[in-house]
């Protein structure tokens, strides 16, 4: 898959927000529903947008900036149909044959393919957020390692 640009916006632990590092390593937050991300994040389906510009939901401080087709997928927690974040991403190979009256054209390998990696990314989410609980148990209790 041709992906010029992508990211990733995660549902923060404690609160109501989506957030993301941007390019300087600094985070972002987003509230829930904000742009075609937020949407995605809502609704738990893919969204596949011809001109993120043109789109109705388009919100330039968490969509990614394109007029070129845009893939938006939800991460879900492994096992469930819950989402826990979207990856976003600018997907050049649909602007063969682009109209603004057709979607952009994303073949199924391309869905496939983000949505592996969005398994994949939710897993290793998940198993972060249990090693900070995990570590955090540890630390009320006590342990001490020799």
């Amino acid at each position: 898959m041709n992906v010029d640009k992508a990211r990733i916006a995660i549902k923060h632990p404690k609160k109501d927000i989506l957030y993301s590092v941007n390019s300087e390593g600094e985070m972002e937050y987003y509230p829930y529903g904000c742009g075609i991300a937020g949407k995605t994040f809502e609704t738990g389906e893919p969204q596949n947008v011809t001109n993120a510009y043109s789109h109705p939901l388009y919100n330039g401080k968490i969509d990614i900036e394109t007029s070129m087709p845009l893939l938006c997928v939800p991460i879900k927690y492994p096992g469930t149909e819950k989402t826990m974040g979207v990856i976003e991403v600018i997907n050049s190979r649909g602007i063969q044959g682009l109209s603004a009256l057709h979607k952009a054209k994303v073949s199924a390998f391309d869905l496939e393919t983000i949505e592996f990696v969005a398994k994949q990314l939710s897993q290793a989410i998940y198993n972060c957020y249990d090693w900070e609980r995990q570590m955090c148990e540890i630390k009320q209790k006590k342990y001490i390692f020799d």
